[in-house]
């Protein structure tokens, strides 16, 4: 498994119907992606549809697996009045992201599917 190239994608889902994607956003293996209402958010959401959503609400970022020498991401919440959520649990703090696993910024803000590709 040594030396996989490894790429992500962040697919925001349609909030009328569950697990549908409607925007994909590739993640850089290079480079940190902040969500947020910002517009200098490498993921900026609409202010106006996201209310619930902080300025700059959460940061994901590549790092290197030292067990296995391949990339992966983890999402860390930047303090947020409404918090993030991976897998309908609360984050605290910093936390690896899985091929599958949901994240919504606040309990009712938009929702993603965090997707890991192994070439």
């Amino acid at each position: 498994m040594t030396g996989q190239v490894c790429t992500g994608v962040l697919q925001l889902l349609s909030p009328e119907v569950t697990n549908i994607p409607i925007t994909t956003y590739p993640l850089s293996k290079h480079q940190e992606v902040v969500i947020g209402r910002d517009p200098s958010c490498q993921i900026a959401l609409r202010p106006n549809q996201y209310l619930n959503v902080s300025r700059r609400h959460a940061i994901i970022r590549p790092i290197q697996a030292e067990e296995k020498g391949i990339l992966v991401w983890e999402i860390c919440d930047l303090k947020s009045v409404n918090g993030t959520f991976v897998n309908g649990q609360y984050l605290r703090g910093c936390q690896k992201l899985f091929s599958g696993d949901q994240i919504r910024l606040g309990q009712d803000g938009p929702q993603f599917l965090f997707e890991s590709l192994h070439h």
